[in-house]
């Protein structure tokens, strides 16, 4: 996975500033999802005032709010949007990070 910066690497971000320094178009397997992950844990421990969202419960609203209106960033950002979302993985993997150490 080649870390870019979100503006270098042609996204539109839906904030004006930089979430994060890498693209997550990059993340194409369990290693590039783990290292995406570490770096978000990693930005939010560095740079708490780029995060809107810092407590947890408001942290999850926001995510079913962007699913809710995902289409909306793909077309924004001339993405084809993902039909093979695996959405009970995704319950799974926050199910298991719930009591996981």
């Amino acid at each position: 996975m080649n870390p870019a910066r979100a503006q270098d690497a042609g996204r539109i971000p839906f904030q004006e500033e930089t979430i994060l320094n890498i693209d997550e178009r990059t993340v194409n397997s369990k290693a590039d999802f783990i290292f995406f992950l570490n770096e978000l844990s990693k930005n939010y421990k560095n740079s708490p005032d780029e995060w809107k969202t810092k407590k947890l419960g408001a942290f999850f609203e926001a995510m079913a709010g962007w699913v809710e209106e995902r289409e909306a960033y793909y077309q924004t950002n001339n993405m084809k949007e993902p039909s093979d979302i695996n959405w009970s993985f995704i319950a799974n993997m926050f199910l298991a990070a719930k009591i996981y150490e």
